[in-house]
């Protein structure tokens, strides 16, 4: 359901990890970018943000990750701004996505937590995990049929998820 939903609202790539005892620990402490508010994991039900911190409900909660393919023939402009609107589109894409899906499952009766612009896990590393790619030597993560022109996206929901099974594509 949710990933039928997901592309509807512009996900090429739908993928879930179980946010265990593991993989908390590649949350970030702190996000890159403004608000610079401080994520951390407390004994509440629900999510919630202050002037200081994002907090993450401690309970069962799964990462959702989504990737979105760039644009390459708009991307080997490079440098152009055709070329930049290759990736900037793809952000804005992105956030369309997150703020549809936080009102899908907000709308469902669970929470989707996504922190600040930059979200709130390396992407390349949650991506990998749920099997939407591996990865590659310039620590992104490259797909087997879109490459490494994919933009990626990380939410936190505490939807039960079956989790996907990371790949081996050779």
């Amino acid at each position: 359901m949710l990933r039928s939903a997901l592309k509807l609202f512009g996900a090429s790539l739908v993928g879930y990890t179980e946010l265990n005892e593991n993989t908390r620990k590649i949350l970030y402490s702190w996000p890159f970018n403004a608000p610079f508010k401080e994520y951390v994991i407390e004994d509440v039900d629900q999510g919630y943000e202050t002037a200081d911190k994002f907090v993450i409900p401690d309970r069962p909660l799964w990462v959702v990750s989504v990737m979105v393919p760039c644009s390459i023939e708009n991307f080997w402009t490079q440098p152009s701004l055709l070329g930049r609107a290759a990736t900037s589109n793809q952000s804005r894409v992105n956030t369309s996505i997150a703020n549809c899906a936080q009102e899908f499952l907000r709308g469902l009766g669970y929470q989707c937590l996504q922190g600040s612009a930059n979200s709130i896990a390396p992407g390349p590393a949650f991506s990998a995990l749920s099997g939407l790619g591996e990865v590659c030597r310039n620590t992104q993560v490259i797909n087997p049929h879109y490459g490494m022109l994919m933009r990626n996206m990380k939410m936190l929901t505490d939807l039960p998820l079956v989790p996907t099974k990371p790949i081996d594509a050779g």
